[in-house]
């Protein structure tokens, strides 16, 4: 569960308490440091993210999700489409993540995403943002986006998956090594 070495992933240990953490990716990693810094006490979390086309399930209704798309004699785009409608009312718009919900249809997505229950009740609570976007560049307390916008970090955390370069050039520019 993003443990290694009983820490919660790069944000094992630390105390986030009033912090402004800021994540970059939207996959596993980031649902794992969005829970490891909610469990850590940070103020709020802002997600920074391409356009979504994996799903993020809610861990509580996996299994109801998960019987949906197997429900026999249902053609596999209906099932698709009945599912993504379902979490979309029950749990992305409620929370104010609509626009993080995958977008197009099943053919446009991948089903190889995420159960996390730390998206919603953060969102709900509004301790977390997540925005589509891309970083333009890094400041001492801020992330500026590609739109102009300035997000306050007080920790940066790069989740941006095993495709990513494990050696990111912008952290050695800004003399920051990385801790896995």
């Amino acid at each position: 569960a993003g443990r290694h070495r009983g820490q919660d992933c790069a944000l094992g240990g630390a105390d986030l308490r009033g912090k402004r953490v800021v994540i970059l990716g939207s996959g596993s990693f980031a649902a794992e440091a969005i829970e490891a810094a909610e469990r850590a006490g940070a103020e709020h979390v802002t997600v920074v993210g391409r356009p979504r086309h994996r799903w993020i399930l809610p861990f509580s209704r996996q299994y109801t999700i998960t019987a949906m798309a197997n429900a026999p004699l249902i053609p596999w785009a209906l099932k698709s489409r009945l599912a993504l409608a379902y979490v979309r009312r029950r749990f992305y718009e409620p929370c104010g993540l609509a626009h993080w919900a995958p977008t197009g249809g099943p053919a446009d997505m991948d089903y190889s995403g995420q159960c996390s229950d730390g998206y919603f009740r953060l969102a709900a609570a509004g301790r977390l943002r997540c925005v589509v976007g891309k970083v333009a560049s890094l400041a001492r307390d801020d992330v500026v986006l590609a739109s102009g916008e300035a997000l306050r970090a007080d920790v940066l955390v790069v989740a941006a998956g095993c495709r990513f370069n494990l050696d990111p050039p912008f952290l050695k520019e800004l003399g920051v090594g990385e801790r896995f």
